[in-house]
């Protein structure tokens, strides 16, 4: 009976949601809440209830039944990506990249003398001892840029998406976050401007039914 249930949901999903072409930038993502989200904002990145598995950010999933582990109400959402972060290799293509935004990024941090300090006692010397033990020991981009989340943002989750949407980061790809999630990919979103309300999509809590809050608004923008 639990299978037959959950397949009925996942037809009811499919089902209620527009189908839509996307242009190439635009990415087509889903987000489970049970909390009445009337717009996607930076302010709530690291706060109660928040699960920053993967750093902070807004988290979205390109699977609606991954969504759906998360609450009972769906949100669909298009994401206007122009620059995100990867798990792409650190190379010597990359790497004068990577160590400007990596000091821009320690620079803005709250206390980064401090912080800095705990490589060498001149901060700017501990920056710089810092950043090559980054290249020394980090493998992939993303890697680099939550060691400086760690050692330099602790606490302060929004300073830090802040700091890099002003790099010019709009978010992070995160894909296969769980070993059984071949076909899912993970959204973080930094910038809460790039994110479109689609559609609602609310599931009753017997998950009976599906009832969509958006559709006569989408439908007029839309057709």
């Amino acid at each position: 009976m639990k299978k037959i249930m959950k397949k009925n949901i996942k037809t009811l999903l499919r089902e209620n949601l527009i189908e839509y072409v996307e242009p190439s930038n635009i990415i087509r993502a889903y987000h489970g809440s049970n909390t009445n989200i009337t717009n996607f904002v930076d302010d709530f990145v690291g706060g109660t209830g928040a699960d920053d598995a993967d750093g902070p950010g807004i988290y979205f999933t390109s699977q609606i039944d991954n969504a759906r582990m998360f609450g009972n109400v769906i949100y669909v959402v298009d994401l206007n990506t122009r620059k995100m972060i990867t798990n792409q290799p650190i190379t010597k293509l990359n790497q004068n990249e990577l160590v400007r935004n990596l000091k821009k990024l320690i620079l803005m941090s709250p206390d980064w003398e401090g912080s800095a300090q705990n490589w060498n006692e001149d901060p700017k010397e501990g920056l710089r001892l810092n950043i090559e033990s980054i290249l020394k020991y980090e493998d992939v981009e993303s890697d680099a840029y939550f060691t400086i989340y760690n050692d330099y943002y602790t606490g302060t989750p929004v300073k830090f998406v802040k700091a890099m949407v002003k790099l010019g980061f709009d978010g992070y790809y995160v894909p296969k976050p769980h070993f059984d999630m071949e076909d899912v990919t993970h959204y973080i979103i930094y910038n809460p401007s790039i994110i479109k309300l689609i559609d609602i999509n609310q599931i009753d809590e017997d998950e009976k039914y599906i009832k969509t809050l958006l559709r006569e608004s989408l439908l007029k923008e839309y057709y």
